[in-house]
């Protein structure tokens, strides 16, 4: 039977939603899944947030609207 996992990020950790944070640290950006890093990339690279967050989009782990609101870029070009 599959266990409720509670929301709990470690300190310093903006939720995009209930599985998935962000943490922008000494340059770079790391997404977090609970407590385990599952991606990360410098703050300036575009086409890396650009792709990850595209994967996540797709895959179903987020909504574009999430991403949207966290980052503060506009809908419209999440959705691309």
């Amino acid at each position: 039977m599959p266990q409720l996992q509670l929301p709990l990020f470690p300190a310093g950790i903006k939720a995009i939603n209930q599985d998935i944070g962000v943490e922008c640290k000494d340059g770079k950006v790391v997404y977090v899944h609970g407590h385990l890093p599952v991606f990360q990339h410098e703050e300036t690279d575009l086409k890396s947030f650009r792709f990850f967050t595209s994967q996540m989009v797709d895959r179903g782990v987020v909504r574009a609207g999430e991403v949207a609101g966290t980052f503060g870029v506009p809908q419209g070009t999440v959705k691309r």
